[in-house]
This record gives C-alpha cells, structure tokens and sequence, in this order.
C-alpha cells in the first residue's frame, strides 16, 4: 500500500485485522511511594531496630520479643544460667540460649520456649560442655525426661517432618500477642 509516495508494510496486527495499534494514552503521574526500610518496620510495632538483628524482616521483630519474654521468665522464677548455675543481676546479663542449637533446630523447635533459656554469655557463645548443664536444668525445671523429648522432635525433624515457617499475618498476629504480654 502506497501512502505519499512511501511504500508502508502492514505488520501481521494490521494484516489480520485492519486495525493499527494507536500509542499509549500518557498515564498522569502518581507520586511515587516511599519505599520501606527496615527500620520502618521495627517503628511500626514501636521498636527501635537493633543494629544487626540475627533475624531479618517479621522473623527478626519476633525473635527479639520471643527472647526478651524469656529472657525475663527465667531471671524473674530462677535468676540463674540454665546451664552453670551463674547468678545474673538483671534479666539483660543473659542470653537466650537454645537446647537444640537454632541452626539445626528447624523451625519447629526455633521459637519454642522449651526449647530456649537464659543463659550466660559464656555457655551460650558454644561451650560445649554447656548441654550437660543444659539438660540437667531442664528436667529439674519441667520434669524428667523434658531433654529427651526435645531430642525426639528434633529427630523427627531431621527424618524429613518439617514444620512450615509462619505466614506473614502469623507473625504479626504472633508479635502482637507478646507486645501485649510484655507490656
């Protein structure tokens, strides 16, 4: 087809249906959004981001509730390191320290309070001597036999039953329920 004397090619869109493709209507510009630090999501709940927290996003907001409300239970009922017996002045001298070691734990022990107590810096930072202490301050504090059944879940773990991670509105849900416990 011949239009002032240039010589136009239909492409397969205006061969097929006659129509040409008409540019894009101009979109009216909307302010752009401000994208959320970090920190921004620590604000939200009230809280001040720490430097570098072990976790990340939701996760790293609950874990630090989650260790707090530890942290104070067993300095308000024990006062001790599970572990070694050491006597802490006040709920942050200690640490929370995880009987199944959270990197291997899964998630299905990783937040639970069975599972974490105060510690002393020194057994929580990889003492290996520190899991003899451990179980024994466990069955003295939940009962015999409390240790093993800690190890049984996380066999069960390690033979492939995993438990999924929380979805975003668990985690706020769960956040909530420990700023309102806390105070």
């Amino acid at each position: 087809m011949k239009r002032g004397g240039f010589l136009q090619r239909r492409t397969p869109l205006k061969a097929k249906t006659g129509f040409t493709r008409k540019a894009p209507l101009k979109a009216s510009r909307k302010p752009a959004k401000k994208k959320q630090t970090k920190a921004d999501l620590w604000r939200q709940y009230g809280l001040e981001r720490p430097g570098k927290p072990r976790y990340e996003g939701l996760k790293g907001i609950y874990w630090r509730l989650l260790s707090e409300k530890v942290r104070r239970r067993d300095f308000e009922k024990y006062g001790t390191c599970i572990s070694c017996g050491v006597r802490f002045d006040t709920w942050q001298d200690s640490d929370p320290g995880h009987y199944i070691p959270a990197g291997t734990c899964g998630f299905d022990l990783l937040f639970d309070e069975k599972n974490i107590h105060g510690e002393c810096k020194r057994c929580n930072g990889f003492d290996e001597g520190h899991l003899i202490g451990y179980e024994r301050g466990l069955d003295m504090r939940y009962g015999a036999g409390t240790a093993k059944k800690l190890e049984d879940r996380y066999w069960k773990h390690k033979a492939g039953n995993l438990t999924k991670e929380w979805s975003t509105l668990e985690y706020d849900r769960n956040i909530r329920k420990l700023l309102a416990e806390l105070g």
